[in-house]
């Protein structure tokens, strides 16, 4: 996929759709995709509390950077999650699309937004000295096709980083690559040694989903039947993705709270060695 079709792809899709059906489950709709991110900002704000505030800067500042910022949803949550903590030096993003950088600086004018594609040669170039305390990927870097792009991003992230700093990124580990236009499911060993050989240490795992989203590495026709019954439900309309989303939502949580592995998207932390 070349990337002048990829960028065209997201700015006719978020220029449709501004809102989470446009950056998530873009055939669920609105209503659905909003229990969704529920759920991600739960699992988030879970795992992060796992860990000492220390590996997030000097105690003074943080500096961070959301990656494929979309609708603004994780430049949300780093701002809130922020207070009370440390001084924000930095909550800045990236996007691959120009519909999404110019809503991003209309609305938050105490950021730095970049339009770039984070798996090219120079992009560490518009960034000049800059680095950060974390760096976050949500749900994005599977959206690389080119398999060279997407080693390339891991190795830009960690060098826009500081020293020690950390990676948090949501991917779907499969058992073997699964190929689409617009999306590329990589194997977990196949992550996983990227990510050491690159020189990170992976601290935090955790599912992301058990039910809502589409169990992508589970060869069971339960959870797959499941799931199909399931969009077949939301596909019916807003009020129905509502309907829907507020009765798996507290099911959801409950699964999570009791597993520690999933059939869907996963957060992964990591240290910059």
């Amino acid at each position: 996929m070349k990337n002048s079709e990829t960028r065209g792809y997201w700015e006719e899709r978020l220029a449709k759709n501004f809102d989470l059906s446009g950056v998530g489950f873009s055939t669920l709709g609105k209503k659905y995709n909003e229990w969704m991110y529920r759920i991600r900002r739960h699992v988030l704000l879970k795992t992060l509390g796992k860990l000492d505030y220390h590996h997030f800067g000097d105690n003074n500042t943080t500096k961070i950077l959301d990656i494929g910022v979309g609708t603004g949803f994780y430049i949300d949550f780093w701002k809130k999650w922020c207070q009370g903590k440390a001084a924000v030096a930095a909550v800045d993003g990236v996007d691959i699309t120009n519909v999404a950088v110019e809503r991003m600086k209309k609305k938050y004018h105490d950021s730095q937004f970049y339009v770039a594609d984070i798996g090219e040669n120079n992009v560490l170039e518009m960034f000049g000295k800059k680095r950060y305390d974390v760096i976050s990927a949500f749900d994005v870097l599977f959206h690389i096709t080119n398999d060279e792009k997407y080693r390339r991003a891991i190795q830009n992230i960690y060098a826009l980083l500081e020293p020690a700093g950390i990676f948090v990124l949501s991917e779907n580990f499969v058992h073997s690559n699964l190929r689409a236009n617009f999306q590329v499911n990589r194997s977990k060993g196949h992550i996983e040694r990227l990510l050491s050989d690159t020189g990170f240490q992976i601290i935090e795992r955790t599912p992301m989903f058990v039910l809502m989203n589409a169990p992508v590495n589970s060869d069971s026709r339960v959870r797959k039947y499941c799931w199909r019954s399931l969009t077949r439900l939301v596909s019916r309309g807003e009020s129905a993705g509502f309907v829907m989303g507020a009765a798996v939502y507290p099911v959801e949580r409950l699964l999570l709270s009791v597993t520690d592995k999933g059939p869907s998207t996963e957060l992964i932390i990591c240290k910059k060695a």
